[in-house]
């Protein structure tokens, strides 16, 4: 897995590689502060840290802490990354951290495991946690990505397929667009990679419901 920056906008062809490995799934990497950072979901495997920073030596270091990455099931979740799915910087340039709380896949978040984590990418400072109670994180849920638009974050559930709409500044939530058309996957449409159907079991294929939402402006166009 590779973690890469596009350095210079006039130059969009170049892509300068930043680092590489064998060993960790990163599936999220963000950028901020002259950093960056990568992030990786429990349920692969993945032996972490959940975040880290990328060292000048290329290597990779536990991020805010080494106590936010040592999450093992019995220990409070409450200020651990259980499973982290995506990272962004948001545009006032703080670290949001997307925990889904769930540690397999499919599996139901655990109780106080998921939530948003909002960090001073600069100093690693926490400066606001997000807790997503069992009626935002639902059993089957599974929080994917997030994107900004003013006071407001929104939230793809790719488990149980819905929108989760974020007041950033009083922290309350709430779930739009359950089960909607534009939320839910198609039986029809397949995820095919190279040529054959993903599949969650033999012969049934694997559906995943809202999962990443654009990188650009969130333009609303329905009232929630």
């Amino acid at each position: 897995m590779s973690a890469c920056a596009q350095p210079d906008p006039s130059h969009a062809q170049t892509i300068r590689v930043e680092a590489t490995t064998t060993s960790m799934d990163w599936n999220a990497v963000a950028l901020g502060s002259g950093h960056v950072f990568v992030a990786g979901p429990r349920w692969t495997g993945f032996p972490g840290p959940a975040v880290g920073v990328l060292t000048k030596r290329k290597g990779i270091k536990p991020f805010p802490n080494a106590d936010w990455n040592d999450w093992k099931p019995g220990i409070d979740p409450t200020h651990r990354f259980v499973s982290v799915n995506a990272l962004h910087m948001a545009p006032d340039g703080t670290l949001w951290v997307v925990d889904t709380g769930t540690p397999s896949f499919g599996g139901a978040p655990i109780s106080g495991g998921a939530k948003l984590v909002r960090i001073d990418p600069a100093t690693g400072h926490i400066l606001r946690i997000y807790p997503l109670g069992s009626e935002i994180a639902q059993a089957g849920s599974y929080i994917d990505d997030i994107r900004f638009n003013d006071r407001h974050a929104y939230l793809t559930d790719a488990g149980k397929g819905a929108l989760i709409v974020l007041d950033v500044e009083t922290g309350s939530a709430r779930r739009v667009m359950v089960d909607d058309a534009s939320t839910v996957a198609w039986a029809e449409r397949p995820i095919v990679m190279d040529g054959h159907n993903v599949e969650n079991r033999p012969h049934e294929p694997l559906l995943v419901n809202v999962d990443p939402l654009g990188s650009g402006p969130i333009d609303l166009c329905r009232e929630f």
